[in-house]
């Protein structure tokens, strides 16, 4: 999604910290690639349950990036 700059106060710092969230997310994927090559069926159920327990990780980090950047418009 596209967030406006002006709503938010410290643009630099909410897209590093949004890259960041991102960057965790796709742990859950790099290590079962890794353990696609030993354990396949592991590398399965390892990416099911990541990426399960993983987005809802992600939005909460994220209502938590915006909650903290979010310009109060009153």
């Amino acid at each position: 999604s596209t967030v406006d700059p002006e709503t938010i106060t410290n643009v630099k710092q909410y897209n590093w910290e949004n890259a960041r969230m991102w960057g965790l997310y796709s742990l859950w994927y790099w290590v079962a690639g890794f353990l696609w090559f030993w354990r396949p069926i592991a590398a399965v159920a390892f990416l099911t349950v990541g990426a399960t327990l993983g987005t809802g990780l992600l939005v909460h980090a994220y209502l938590k990036i915006e909650k903290k950047y979010k310009k109060n418009c009153l």
